[in-house]
């Protein structure tokens, strides 16, 4: 799942809430693979990819996040 990082001043907003949503996601999955009693084979490599994918958004966020709140040159350097 490839996600391209918005440019714009809604940047952190949108990443937040892809952020949010993954992080549901990643929850549901850990509580079907701890509360079901059958093998779920497809459900360990689709854990890993959304584990990935909100890492990936936790480094998105803090560069939006800093690009919106530094410093004229630091958002420069940034960008």
């Amino acid at each position: 799942m490839l996600f391209q990082v918005p440019e714009s001043a809604d940047a952190v907003p949108q990443l937040q809430a892809r952020f949010v949503r993954d992080a549901r996601r990643i929850d549901r999955l850990v509580e079907a693979l701890t509360a079901g009693s059958e093998p779920m084979p497809s459900v360990g490599p689709a854990l890993v990819g959304l584990d990935r994918e909100r890492e990936r958004l936790e480094r998105d966020l803090a560069a939006a996040q800093a690009r919106e709140t530094g410093e004229p040159e630091e958002r420069k350097a940034a960008v």
